[in-house]
């Protein structure tokens, strides 16, 4: 096998979440959900066959491209992207094991491609504030040293939204020039802001200014970005670009872009419009957010961080998390939507955040029936002269499709060669369930005062597997029937058991509310949920042999948070 350069092997690649984004809700990627001017619709549809058979030639647009930014022809280099930009500056001025800094957190690829080079990366953090995420003046002027080659700046930053002042900015260049260092400037988000440090190029020799028509524009699907800077500078990344790496295709639609721009202002007057109403909606549902100065926002969901975020998920709403930045930590950046978006957004949000009614399987996340249910499959195992384990029964209930006792033992014997009639497994089982008193060994898995808590404020039902009879006595033994408003058991549900959505859709219509959260312990709980389009939160004991495993497996099932105990839904639904 062919190996990599070193520095490449101790990387992680970056891997997008671009799959399966189709149809949905895209809040994750800051790109323009207003898309891009109807004239960039109309140009594309007018090209010919030179448009795509010939290489391009770009002297015509840069000359417009470089009248709206106000510079000149010559301190512009088209990039096929911003990523293509930040590459390009990294290997035109930087050796191995030169020292850049990059305050964070911040747009990944930075990291990712001083690493390839093998960069000395000086990482300096951001500052929380109750008011928002301060960028480190001071700690960035006093790393920068003789041995700094260049200092990265995004500005609005990504992910927190900080605008830094220009008088600022300034400071970074002036003692970075003392030092002979370079200043990447990234503007990606700039026009949300409505304020560039491009001009600064005529002062300082040593800036590069990265923009964008990937996300104001609405062309993130053409990739194409430039660099603005000095024009001795914009010489020696040519060296260094490839002569074509532009296509046709963007520079054709960018052009036409750029004779709509009052689409641009309008948008973006949206987007700022849009946020407002976002950040008070938020604010009412307590939840905290932070000022931003481009098209997103960041919003600290707390506990309901990873709930949130998958249960939005599950209804093809897509949200970044960014929680795993330690200034982040239960954050998700939400990009701004459409007006129509954004109300799809705050609904979905106020049925997760305030559900009105809680359902409850009940084996194995109310009731302990290790000693029950689960003894009387295994002495029905022993009776037809095999044996199982209680693990065996747990790993067979695990694999879905087993969650009817019957239909487990069915199985189960079917794989031992077994052929019985499954009208006789079910009289032996029942027979030793009755006989053996096996329904006096549960035990409550949940608290009682718990359950008095929870009935306060929502409605609280079950759905189970269980014949009613079994769920009364249940019930009845632990004091708990008047705690639940009604229970859909296996006489309800007409054949129709899990993972069929039968009986949870029946439990919804009793409850006469969509905005309710289901509680399983198993993937047929899990599918069940998703089937009937509500919330559905796992309960996995930590305990069990194959715990990893089985996590992963039950997340692959759209559930929005796995507890460990049930008891920890007080902290869920708080």
């Amino acid at each position: 096998m062919i190996t990599s350069k070193k520095s490449l092997q101790k990387m992680h690649p970056y891997i997008p979440p671009t799959k399966n984004r189709i149809g949905k809700i895209k809040m994750d990627f800051n790109e323009n959900a207003f898309g891009c001017s109807p004239k960039v619709i109309g140009a594309l549809k007018k090209i010919n066959i030179d448009d795509l058979s010939v290489y391009p030639a770009y002297s015509n647009f840069i000359k417009k491209l470089s009248s709206y930014l106000g510079v000149e022809n010559c301190q512009i280099i088209l990039t096929n992207g911003g990523e293509e930009a930040i590459n390009t500056i990294f290997n035109t001025y930087l050796e191995k094991n030169d020292q850049i800094i990059i305050p964070t957190p911040t747009f990944a690829l930075f990291k990712i491609y001083a690493d390839a080079i093998g960069l000395n990366v000086k990482q300096i953090n951001y500052k929380k504030t109750n008011k928002g995420f301060i960028f480190p003046l001071k700690n960035v002027l006093n790393a920068i040293c003789k041995k700094t080659k260049l200092i990265v700046i995004v500005n609005p930053n990504n992910p927190t939204g900080t605008y830094i002042e220009q008088k600022n900015i300034i400071k970074i260049i002036k003692k970075a020039r003392q030092n002979n260092s370079i200043v990447l400037i990234d503007e990606a988000y700039w026009q949300f802001c409505g304020k560039t440090s491009k001009e600064l190029i005529n002062i300082y020799d040593n800036i590069f200014v990265i923009q964008t028509f990937s996300k104001a524009f609405g062309l993130a699907g053409l990739r194409l970005g430039y660099i603005i800077s000095d024009k001795y500078n914009i010489k020696n990344i040519a060296k260094a670009i490839s002569p074509y790496s532009v296509n046709n295709l963007a520079v054709i639609a960018a052009s036409a872009a750029l004779d709509d721009i009052e689409f641009v202002n309008k948008s973006i007057k949206q987007v700022n419009k849009n946020k407002k109403i976002l950040t008070n909606e938020l604010k009412k549902l307590k939840i905290k957010t932070y000022c931003s100065s481009a098209n997103f926002l960041i919003a600290d969901f707390g506990f309901n961080c990873t709930r949130v975020f998958g249960q939005l998920k599950n209804k093809n709403i897509l949200l970044r998390n960014v929680s795993a930045a330690p200034i982040l930590k239960n954050c998700l950046r939400i990009t701004i939507g459409t007006q129509k978006q954004t109300k799809i957004l705050i609904k979905e949000l106020k049925k997760i955040l305030n559900p009105q009614a809680i359902i409850f399987d009940m084996d194995g996340v109310l009731i302990d029936v290790s000693q029950s249910y689960h003894l009387a499959i295994k002495k029905t195992i022993e009776y037809f002269g095999k044996k199982i384990s209680f693990r065996q029964i747990q790993k067979y209930k695990q694999m879905g499709g087993t969650n009817d006792d019957y239909d487990l033992l069915e199985k189960y014997l079917f794989n031992k060669g077994f052929k019985i009639e499954k009208t006789k497994i079910i009289d032996i089982f029942d027979k030793l369930f009755i006989k053996n008193n096996l329904i006096d060994n549960e035990k409550l898995l949940i608290g009682k005062n718990l359950l008095a808590k929870l009935k306060q404020k929502y409605k609280l039902a079950i759905f189970t597997g269980r014949p009613k009879k079994d769920v009364d006595c249940t019930l009845k033994k632990f004091d708990l029937l008047d705690l639940f408003d009604f229970v859909v058991s296996k006489e309800d549900v007409l054949g129709k058991l899990k993972p069929n959505p039968f009986g949870l859709k029946l439990a919804i219509e009793k409850l006469k509310t969509d905005s309710c959260v289901y509680i399983g312990d198993n993937i047929d709980d899990c599918i069940c949920g998703k089937k009937a389009g509500i919330e559905t939160i796992a309960v996995i004991d930590k305990k069990i042999t194959n715990y990893n495993d089985f996590k992963s497996k039950i997340e692959n099932f759209g559930v929005s948070l796995i507890i460990e105990n049930i008891n920890n839904i007080k902290d869920v639904l708080k």
